[in-house]
């Protein structure tokens, strides 16, 4: 049997604080701008990576790239889903 999760939303508590510095600016009073901020890093980020798996790399170098480039588009979408205030 495959367990399933609920979404990290449905978990956890709505805290009155961050649990991360990221969270802490998310939440905070420069959020919309900091959120584009950090969207803008993470899409460069994804597309340098992109970049270097679309030149060819060796078989080791591939899997890392693969893992960042899945751990990005994770972030991303995270930061999308963040509430917005």
């Amino acid at each position: 049997m495959i367990p399933t999760h609920e979404p990290a939303q449905a978990v956890l508590p709505d805290l009155p604080f961050g649990m991360t510095e990221i969270e802490e600016r998310l939440r905070g009073p420069e959020a919309s701008a900091f959120r584009e901020e950090l969207l803008e890093l993470l899409d460069r980020a994804a597309m340098a990576v992109e970049e270097d798996l679309s030149a060819g790399l060796p078989p080791a170098d591939y899997t890392r790239a693969t893992s960042l480039s899945r751990a990005l588009a994770a972030a991303k979408e995270i930061v999308l889903a963040f509430p917005t205030t």
